[in-house]
């Protein structure tokens, strides 16, 4: 099981970016297990 966060500092939203653009990229063949994809 793997959990990713991405959250907001000021005006700073890369993290959230981020974790967008890795869900978008995985299959959900490439996982053995469980994805947790948090955007706040």
């Amino acid at each position: 099981m793997a959990l990713v966060t991405g959250g907001n500092h000021g005006d700073e939203y890369e993290g959230q970016l981020i974790a967008r653009r890795l869900f978008a990229r995985l299959e959900p063949a490439d996982l053995p297990g469980t994805l947790i994809v948090m955007r706040r």
